[in-house]
């Protein structure tokens, strides 16, 4: 699984619940999200991203999504 496209989507999800009503409310529903996610979450997170950059960097930028297959 890439964990930070979960991760995204989890977000948007509290987020977008009910539509925000200002700008403020936006800002507040973001922070208010962030502070639900758990620790676990986010480090798996963490390695999702280094090891798809690492991935990437030993392709020379080329495609490599066919490796995590």
């Amino acid at each position: 699984m890439v964990k930070h496209f979960f991760l995204w989507g989890a977000l948007k999800e509290k987020v977008y619940k009910e539509p925000p009503t200002t700008p403020e409310d936006m800002r507040q529903r973001i922070v208010d999200a962030c502070l639900t996610i758990n620790a676990d979450v986010t480090e798996g997170t963490k390695q999702s991203f280094l090891n798809r950059s690492r991935e990437y960097i030993a392709a020379s930028g080329h495609h490599f999504e066919h490796r995590f297959n």
